[in-house]
């Protein structure tokens, strides 16, 4: 008899983990297609909570009825992860969407998804430089330098960034980086660098003629050219800082440029009547200073010099 309810027992004990068994699968399914729904609604940290816990049950049961359902949703938790850092992508929210590929990463990593990991590597230099894009447009120009120093560091040879770095450098007034990021881009074919160049030259030109630092104010006006051919600030710059230097082979080319374009060019025909006065060219100096005998600020000296260089 003792036997007999042993084995009652026994098959009261076997049901009830079989019983177990279905329940906790049942359950792993349920949460499982909760997941896989969320995901296709983009509810990524719903699909993420529910993937996860249906991992968690499936650790509990028979690893042989569990397998092909532990796959699954191994192979789900790398997509969510994934999918939720390329809606953040979408949303603009780049610094959110690193961290979310980070995550996607060490699943991809964890579970050995070779899809995942490819498309990440695809992905995440498109979020570097958004992120990086991102600082830069909203004035956070140091943290954006530091992060587009870490796109270079993958990517050395990207003329972009190499641009946007002497940008910010330049709103940082860090003048010698800035050059050399823009120096850099228009090493790599950036024509837009070479115009940043042509800005910082100027700016330089003009701050040295504010100055009356003429000798700096005429080598950057030199450079602002090398850069932007046609800039007519640092044309008047230069003729001004050669006129004052009296460096007339630079001057008149210069002054000769500048007349054509200006409303009133009084003052720049003097200054070339100047020059080729002081170049020993008779005629040139004569035929400019007629051109400005009628203006009461020069009318005097231009009439003496008319008469002393035109007979």
């Amino acid at each position: 008899m003792k036997k007999i309810l042993l084995s009652c027992l026994c098959i009261a004990l076997c049901g009830t983990y079989v019983f177990a068994q279905d329940l906790g699968i049942n359950e792993a399914i349920k949460m499982y297609n909760e997941a896989a729904g969320a995901l296709n609604s983009q509810e990524y940290a719903k699909a993420l909570e529910n993937a996860k816990q249906a991992l968690e049950i499936i650790k509990t049961l028979d690893a042989e009825e569990a397998g092909e359902l532990k796959g699954d949703i191994e192979n789900l938790i790398p997509k969510i992860s994934f999918g939720e850092a390329r809606q953040l992508v979408v949303d603009k929210e780049y610094e959110k969407a690193l961290v979310a590929l980070q995550e996607a990463s060490k699943a991809a990593e964890l579970y050995n998804d070779a899809n995942i990991k490819s498309s990440i590597a695809e992905l995440l230099p498109q979020v570097m430089m958004g992120h990086a894009n991102a600082l830069l447009s909203t004035d956070k120009y140091a943290e954006a330098v530091e992060e587009y120093q870490k796109i270079l560091a993958a990517e050395p040879n990207n003329e972009t960034v190499y641009l946007r770095i002497g940008q910010a450098q330049s709103r940082l007034n860090n003048e010698a980086e800035a050059i050399a990021a823009f120096e850099k881009a228009s090493e790599l074919g950036s024509p837009e660098a070479e115009k940043q160049l042509g800005t910082v030259y100027l700016k330089k030109a003009a701050a040295a003629s504010k100055d009356k630092n003429y000798k700096d104010a005429l080598t950057n006006a030199q450079k602002t050219l090398e850069y932007d051919a046609t800039n007519a600030t640092a044309i008047k710059l230069l003729a001004s800082a050669a006129v004052q230097l009296k460096n007339w082979d630079v001057a008149i080319p210069n002054l000769e440029k500048i007349i054509p374009s200006e409303k009133n060019p009084d003052n720049f025909i003097y200054n070339l009547a100047m020059a080729y006065d002081a170049k020993g060219n008779k005629a040139k100096a004569c035929e400019n200073f007629k051109k400005i005998v009628g203006n009461a600020t020069f009318k005097a000296y231009a009439e003496a010099k008319v008469k002393e260089l035109c007979n």
